[in-house]
């Protein structure tokens, strides 16, 4: 799979994830999503749920999870959005 299909994937999770739980700026209850903790408990029971599936051997599962992951980082990125973030160039030095 290439990096360009790995991106369709996650775009189209997020987009599914946009249907399921909507922004609304006027709410109180999408307020709290504005900080790092709710992603991150999100996260980590998606994390749980993969675990699982890899114990229970569900591998062809694990992908689409992977995918949930993914999707459910790049949401919280872009819901906390206050950071300029750069990544830095490993050196091959």
């Amino acid at each position: 799979m290439t990096r360009k299909e790995v991106y369709v994937l996650i775009e189209t999770e997020r987009t599914n994830q946009e249907k399921l739980w909507p922004r609304d700026d006027n709410n109180s209850l999408s307020q709290q999503y504005n900080w790092w903790a709710p992603h991150f408990l999100v996260l980590e029971e998606k994390v749980s749920r993969i675990r699982g599936m890899w114990y229970e051997s569900k591998r062809e599962l694990l992908a689409n999870e992977f995918v949930k992951v993914a999707a459910i980082a790049t949401r919280a990125l872009e819901e906390v959005g206050d950071l300029k973030l750069t990544v830095e160039k490993e050196s091959n030095e």
